[in-house]
């Protein structure tokens, strides 16, 4: 039975699985897939003999282009938005990028920029939806 990914990677941060997750999300933007919601609600796992299998839920989003104009920026949405945290970001970029066969420090720089950016709006957001909240008078 597969299960989310969650405690595994952001509690526990078991580096085999972060390395398959890693992994995985390479072989999808190889194959030219950019799933956009990949958050860890979205991505499950279980193992097998060989080790952890991943997979994904929610693909209403994805998109699927020629691997040739597939670039960093095109797949940012599959970068941005599983965790928070750093430690767990960086290996997994670091893996992805090695998976790929990229510059490692060049998308580690490039991907972490995208984040902050990301995480700016993101707070930025709910900053304003929670103060439209407030001015309407809806709870939670």
């Amino acid at each position: 039975m597969d299960v989310s990914v969650r405690t595994l990677l952001e509690e526990q941060f078991d580096k085999p699985l972060a390395r398959a997750f890693a992994k995985f999300i390479a072989r999808l933007h190889e194959h030219g897939l950019v799933h956009h919601d990949l958050n860890f609600s979205n991505v499950l796992y279980h193992q097998d003999e060989d080790g952890y299998v991943i997979s994904v839920i929610d693909i209403n989003r994805m998109t699927m282009m020629s691997p040739a104009r597939l670039s960093l920026r095109t797949c940012k949405d599959d970068f941005v938005r599983w965790t928070d945290r750093k430690d767990l970001f960086e290996f997994v970029i670091r893996e992805y990028a090695e998976a790929r066969g990229l510059d490692i420090e060049r998308v580690l720089a490039l991907v972490s920029a995208m984040k902050m950016k990301h995480d700016k709006a993101w707070k930025r957001r709910k900053r304003f939806t929670g103060q439209l909240k407030k001015w309407v008078g809806i709870k939670g």
